[in-house]
């Protein structure tokens, strides 16, 4: 796993939507990507702490009727899980891979995100520094990208390269076990009764009963 900051090949650049531009802040993929936009204006972004994904064998959702793994988001932020700086990314690895028994999905993996290849999933975007200059920075993944509207950042998803990543989690787990996607399937009938059962006193309810039995119906 590279160290956060180390280099690889950028992607091209993507073209913003009429009326919106894309941040201009550096931005880095830690697997790593090298900046691939490059401004004066910092990004209207809040600072979030690095963070990785780990994959859990037992936490699974289903996508049009496929379970696919869902990666679980980890955030290493300093003074929590024995991690001194948050660049220092071994002693939460550890505790997570120890006591939940997940696996660490690589920082450098190849992944696709709005059709471009990235030579890892996390993306840093540095935003202003603090009033004693320390360095700041925002971190997400790769399927989200910022455009700025006015003194707002918006963020669209690129919700199928996020469910092809999953898919590739086969590779670092093996194939959903059968347990884990029966149990699956009655916690998402149970939820989606719950909801229906409340339907009656909140019409909103019913709908969303309707869109998480959804999950469990292939794509037609």
């Amino acid at each position: 796993m590279p160290i956060p900051g180390k280099s690889a090949a950028p992607s091209g650049p993507v073209a913003a939507p009429l009326g919106t531009r894309p941040a201009s802040s550096p931005v880095t993929v830690l697997g790593g990507l090298p900046e691939v936009a490059r401004g004066a204006e910092y990004p209207p972004l809040v600072e979030t702490p690095i963070f990785a994904y780990f994959a859990d064998a037992t936490s699974v959702t289903f996508v049009d009727g496929e379970a696919l793994y869902l990666p679980i988001k980890v955030g290493f932020e300093a003074g929590i899980q024995g991690v001194r700086d948050g660049s220092m990314l071994a002693a939460s690895i550890e505790y997570e891979q120890r006591t939940n028994r997940r696996m660490m999905i690589p920082l450098d993996v190849k992944v696709m995100a709005f059709g471009v290849e990235h030579g890892g999933y996390v993306q840093r975007i540095e935003l202003a520094p603090d009033r004693r200059g320390k360095p700041r920075h925002h971190h997400a993944d790769v399927w989200t990208r910022y455009d700025v509207v006015g003194a707002e950042a918006i963020a669209t998803f690129d919700a199928e390269g996020f469910i092809a990543f999953r898919r590739s989690l086969v590779d670092l787990l093996g194939p959903v076990h059968p347990g884990v996607i029966q149990a699956t399937r009655s916690k998402t009938l149970q939820l989606a009764e719950a909801h229906r059962r409340i339907g009656h006193a909140s019409p909103g309810m019913a709908r969303i009963a309707d869109s998480i039995e959804a999950q469990l119906a292939p794509r037609t």
